[in-house]
């Protein structure tokens, strides 16, 4: 059994859920891998888990902290309100940079997908005093807020 949070749950479940992410997440893993101080291996099991807790938070649940930007029959993509990453950490008891290496991960899949006249940029940053969507301001309030893809088939 794995312990996340109040929940256990069967290997058997947990092993599916990382054969799911590492199969859905494939090159964003190892670019993130290459560069961080955490193994492929360990970042899957740190993207398993964050499934594990993004099932347990009922999309209701998610909306209040952020909304989706994204949704397909494969996955949902939102942009949630900073401490996301934080909580998936205390959950489970992860490192700091086990959390911004699978938030990393979620990051780039989130940019590389999700249109930026959908979700301005998260790399621009400047001036502009607004948060207007499409706009600079915009695109620096969502470089803060925490990406997450949850995932519900890996063959999209």
């Amino acid at each position: 059994m794995i312990r996340t949070g109040e929940t256990e749950i069967p290997f058997d479940d947990f092993a599916s859920q990382c054969d799911l992410v590492e199969s859905y997440f494939g090159e964003a893993i190892d670019d993130v891998a290459l560069y961080a101080p955490v193994s492929k291996p360990q970042l899957v099991a740190v993207l398993a888990r964050a499934q594990v807790t993004g099932r347990e938070r009922t999309p209701e649940r998610l909306a209040d902290r952020g909304e989706v930007v994204y949704r397909s029959s494969h996955e949902s993509m939102w942009l949630l309100e900073p401490g996301f990453w934080d909580d998936v950490r205390d959950e489970h008891h992860l490192r700091l940079d086990e959390r911004r290496a699978a938030r990393a991960v979620h990051h780039r899949v989130l940019e590389a997908v999700v249109d930026a006249a959908t979700v301005p940029s998260f790399r621009s940053r400047g001036a502009d005093s607004k948060s207007v969507p499409g706009t600079v301001a915009a695109a620096d309030r969502n470089h803060r807020r925490d990406p997450f893809v949850l995932v519900t088939d890996a063959d999209p």
